[in-house]
């Protein structure tokens, strides 16, 4: 099997911490951005320290991630992953749905 090449991104890069909620709990988003601010990287914090919760939201944005710098374009992975929610108050059926899909809403405001 073949893998693509990963697009290696600089040590110093563009980024942007958002403030989320999902499931009445607080997240921190964190988008890196390339030099042609495409969102590359995803970075979550709010769940418990030493959760499970935490080391499953870290391996999905590590995942993520590496689609991103393998060719995928943020609107694909948010396509993917869009399902609605189940309760009317979230904005999204999961977590790594909601964090997509407001990594996307950044790249389109900071390409605008």
């Amino acid at each position: 099997m073949n893998a693509v090449a990963r697009y290696r991104l600089k040590d110093r890069r563009r980024s942007e911490n958002i403030r989320l909620t999902w499931s009445n709990t607080a997240w921190m988003l964190t988008v890196g951005f390339d030099e042609q601010c495409f969102a590359r990287e995803i970075f979550a914090d709010g769940s418990k320290v030493g959760s499970e919760m935490e080391a499953l939201l870290d391996d999905a944005c590590i995942i993520v991630s590496l689609a991103l710098q393998s060719g995928w374009q943020i609107q694909e992975l948010v396509n993917r992953l869009s399902r609605e929610a189940t309760d009317p108050a979230s904005p999204a059926a999961s977590i790594l749905g909601l964090l997509v899909k407001v990594a996307a809403q950044a790249e389109a405001e900071m390409r605008a």
